[in-house]
């Protein structure tokens, strides 16, 4: 059998994917906006892709659930504010 998996990237860019609450996620998501750090959040207020940016719109921010965010930035800056994150093992 000839396999072609190749990866020639996988470690120069890595991804470290944590864990965390919805709280703590949050608290994350508020700090990178704080200090300009490009970022995206994982939240589901259901309906249609435009009813859930409708809905968040409408959502107050404390009762937003967040299941994940990315953060990318410089590895100090992201790193002061995901320090208390554990390592995702699932």
């Amino acid at each position: 059998m000839n396999f072609e998996n190749k990866y020639p990237d996988i470690s120069k860019m890595p991804f470290i994917i944590l864990s965390g609450s919805s709280s703590e996620i949050g608290k994350a998501v508020k700090s990178a906006r704080e200090l300009a750090i490009a970022h995206n959040v994982f939240i589901m207020t259901g309906g249609t892709y435009q009813e859930q940016l409708d809905n968040t719109l409408t959502t107050k921010e404390e009762e937003i659930k967040y299941y994940g965010a990315v953060l990318f930035g410089k590895k100090d800056d992201v790193s002061a504010i995901t320090k208390r994150f554990s390592l995702y093992t699932r």
